[in-house]
């Protein structure tokens, strides 16, 4: 499996001159204030680096002016994923970051992490090996589960580790 690093913005800059590809999750209009770092990773190729743009939101607390993940977002997640796993197979290091490294990138993680495996369960222990503060946007979750067609296992299994 992918070597996995996630992170919040301040620690970006600790661990990007080892990384493959990169998952760079800002709020919208935010891009701003991710590290400088990241341009430049994308100025050496530029197919290793995803930049995503929503809020850390969940359908009940949304409100006006926020952005939601979209189906279309995770579809990105995935092709990105499908094109790391291809240049890297097991040997590459994938550095997903938010603002904290909680929620978005846990959540992101989780997904591209069961979409290579098949295994939930093996997903959720990986993330929460990495990144054990994880508590992941219930959201992402939500619009993965739908995506990969788990008909609410993911969100359950999800809820159950990390939240209860």
């Amino acid at each position: 499996m992918l070597d996995l690093i996630i992170c919040g913005v301040p620690e970006v800059n600790d661990y990007i001159d080892n990384v493959d590809g990169i998952i760079s999750i800002m709020n919208p209009a935010w891009r701003i204030y991710a590290p400088q770092s990241i341009d430049q990773k994308k100025e050496e190729n530029r197919h290793n680096v995803l930049e995503l743009e929503f809020d850390d939101v969940w359908a009940e607390n949304v409100e006006l002016g926020q952005e939601l993940i979209s189906k279309d977002i995770l579809y990105e997640v995935l092709d990105f994923a499908d094109s790391f796993r291809d240049k890297y197979g097991e040997d590459g290091t994938l550095l997903i970051h938010c603002h904290e490294g909680i929620s978005r990138s846990s959540a992101v993680a989780l997904t591209i992490l069961t979409y290579l495996t098949d295994d939930v369960s093996e997903a959720i222990e990986i993330v929460n090996d990495v990144r054990p503060q994880a508590m992941p946007n219930i959201e992402v979750i939500r619009v993965a589960d739908d995506i990969l067609k788990l008909e609410g296992e993911f969100i359950q299994q999800v809820v159950n580790f990390f939240y209860f």
